[in-house]
Order: C-alpha cells, then structure tokens, then sequence
C-alpha cells in the first residue's frame, strides 16, 4: 500500500534541496510585511531557524493568529496534533526578513515517533 504525503513546499511554491524517501528540506524566506500561502503538514516536521523574529500562525477560517518569536538559532520539531495534519500560513510580522530551513520527517508515523 503507497502511502501519499503532503508536499507543502509546492503549495509554497519552493523547490526541495534535500527530497529522498526519509525526509524532504526547503529553504523558506519570508520577508518582513509577507504572508506565507496556506500549506498543509502531514508528516513531523523540522524548523531550523537561520534568521528569526516576529511572526504569526494563521489558521483557515480566520482564528485569531497565534503571536510566535523565531528565535535565530533554534530548532523545533514539530509534532502532529490528533487529527493527523496541520494547515496553516506564516505571517512575518517583525522588522527583519525570517529565513527557515523545513525538514520533513517522511519516515516517522503520522503521529510522531511515539505513536508508532
């Protein structure tokens, strides 16, 4: 059975550096005042901060934004909530351009490693 996952870097309109069957990388660049397109997640997920500062996570249907620091530097895994994906868009709402590094963990279960 073939199991299809998300590429959330085509919805983003950004070309892989890394696309093998464990994991897919992106570069993501979001300059200041930008929103990101919506995308969706449905796999873990790696974010490598290279630049960060002040965004915000929007969801569809027009939620209150959640208010993020990106802190330059850091690296966050990211899990899947129940239900399996994330759908969602960054808005960069600092004064500095965020760059990110996405790595898509393509081998993990959908829920994460402990839900394997």
């Amino acid at each position: 059975m073939t199991v299809t996952r998300s590429e959330p870097w085509r919805e983003l309109g950004a070309e892989p550096h890394v696309d093998t069957p464990a994991v897919t990388c992106w570069v993501e660049s979001i300059p200041r005042g930008e929103t990101r397109p919506f995308h969706t997640h449905d796999t873990p997920w790696l974010t490598v901060v290279v630049s960060g500062g002040r965004a915000q996570v929007l969801t569809p249907g027009g939620g209150e934004p959640e208010e993020v620091e990106l802190v330059t530097g850091t690296v966050k895994y990211n899990a899947l909530p129940p239900s399996g994906r994330v759908r969602h868009a960054l808005r960069n709402t600092g004064e500095t351009d965020l760059l990110v590094v996405a790595v898509q963990l393509d081998l993990l279960p959908p829920g994460g490693p402990d839900r394997a």
